[in-house]
C-alpha cells in the first residue's frame, strides 16, 4: 500500500544553519522511487515557500499555512483565504495591542518596517521574498491572507490570546513568537485533506 509522508522545512528538511543535507534528498528520493508520496508540511504561508533549492527536491504535494493551503502537483486541494472584514478587526486589534504583525498569504507577506525596526528577520524575508514583501499600512488593496505571525514582546499575551482565541487557533511559541490560525484548520487538518485527495491512503509522519 502506497503512503503519504510530510516532512516540516525549519529543523527537518533545513538543518540549523538553513541548509538542506545531501542524505536528506536521497532518502526523500529513495521514499518516492519505492511508490510513496513526499509532502513538505510547514507553518510557511505558501509566499514564503520559494527556495529553488527546495522545491527542486520535487515533493508530490506542499501543506502550507498550516494548513491552510493544500497542493498537490500542479492542482490546489484546499485554500482558506480570510475574509476583508476579519482581517481588518484582526488587525486592528493586533495594532492596538502593540503586537508586531506579519501577515501570510499565498502570494505575498505583508509587514510594517516600523514594527520590526532592528529585526533581522524581516530583512531576510526582504532578501528572499522581494516584491513578494509588502507592507501593510499602504497595501490595503492587496491584502490576501491566511494566517498570521507575531512577536509578543511588547504586548500583554494573556489579553491578545483572549482577544484572539474565538475565531483562531493560536501557535505560541518559547521566544516569544505566536501564529494566528483559521479556526479548525492546523498541520493534522493539512495532511488529512491531502491523504483524502489520495483516495485516503495512510499517512505517516516523517523526519529527515
Amino acid at each position: 500500500m502506497k503512503k503519504a509522508a510530510f516532512f516540516d522545512i525549519d529543523g527537518t528538511i533545513l538543518d540549523e544553519h538553513n541548509f538542506i543535507p545531501r542524505s536528506t534528498i536521497e532518502g526523500i528520493h529513495r521514499l518516492q522511487e519505492n511508490g510513496n508520496y513526499a509532502f513538505l508540511c510547514t507553518g510557511r504561508a505558501r509566499a514564503f515557500v520559494k527556495d529553488p533549492v527546495l522545491l527542486d527536491i520535487g515533493f508530490d504535494g506542499i501543506i502550507s499555512g498550516c494548513g491552510t493551503m493544500v497542493e498537490f502537483h500542479d492542482e490546489v486541494v484546499f485554500y482558506k483565504k480570510l475574509e476583508r472584514g476579519l482581517i481588518e478587526k484582526t488587525l486592528a486589534f493586533l495594532k492596538e495591542n502593540q503586537v508586531s504583525v506579519i501577515m501570510e498569504g499565498r502570494y505575498r507577506l505583508f509587514a510594517d518596517d516600523a514594527d520590526f525596526e532592528g529585526d533581522p528577520f524581516l530583512e531576510r524575508l526582504r532578501s528572499e521574498l522581494g516584491e513578494g514583501l509588502l507592507p501593510i499600512t499602504g497595501s490595503e488593496a492587496d491584502w490576501e491572507a491566511s494566517k498570521f505571525s507575531c512577536s509578543m514582546e511588547r504586548a500583554d499575551s494573556e489579553l491578545v490570546k483572549q482577544g484572539l482565541a474565538g475565531d483562531y487557533e493560536l501557535l505560541v511559541h518559547d521566544i516569544p513568537v505566536m501564529e494566528i490560525v483559521p479556526k479548525g484548520h492546523s498541520k493534522g487538518t493539512g495532511m488529512a485533506r491531502a491523504c483524502e485527495r489520495l483516495g485516503g491512503i495512510r499517512m505517516r509522519l516523517g523526519t529527515a
